[in-house]
Parts: C-alpha cells; sequence; structure tokens
C-alpha cells in the first residue's frame, strides 16, 4: 500500500510542475509579445516622426494663399 501512495505522490507532483510550467510559459509568451509590440510601436513611431521632420515646406504646398489684390478697409 507504501507504493501505491508514493505513486499517486510523484503523479501529483509532476501533474503539479507541468501544470506551473504552463502557466509560467504563457506568462513568458505574453511578456515577450507586448516586448516586441512596444518595440514595433516605437519604430512605427520614430519612422513617422523621422518623416515629418524630413519634409520640406514648398510654396505650392501651402495651406493659404497668398494675394497681390488686398480687399481690406484700411486702404
Amino acid at each position: 500500500m507504501k507504493h501505491l501512495y508514493y505513486v499517486f505522490y510523484v503523479l501529483f507532483y509532476a501533474g503539479a510542475m507541468f501544470v506551473a510550467g504552463l502557466f509560467f510559459g504563457q506568462f513568458m509568451e505574453r511578456r515577450w509579445a507586448a516586448r516586441e509590440r512596444a518595440e514595433a510601436e516605437a519604430a512605427t513611431a520614430a519612422a513617422a516622426a523621422v518623416a515629418v521632420a524630413n519634409k520640406t515646406p514648398v510654396m505650392d504646398e501651402a495651406s493659404i494663399a497668398l494675394s497681390t489684390h488686398s480687399h481690406s478697409p484700411t486702404r
């Protein structure tokens, strides 16, 4: 009977270690995925900032129109 208790103990311990390993593996996988996602977002933001910084303003793309015909009331 002593051997039967030992078999139950070993199976219970091995099962507990297996489940703990699954939980730990999931924890590490989610941590790694979050780090990869953060690095990808940072790289995208940096690339966008460089693209905006490298863009030089051109008069053809100006957001306002310049005119020599002024209709101001002070004239």
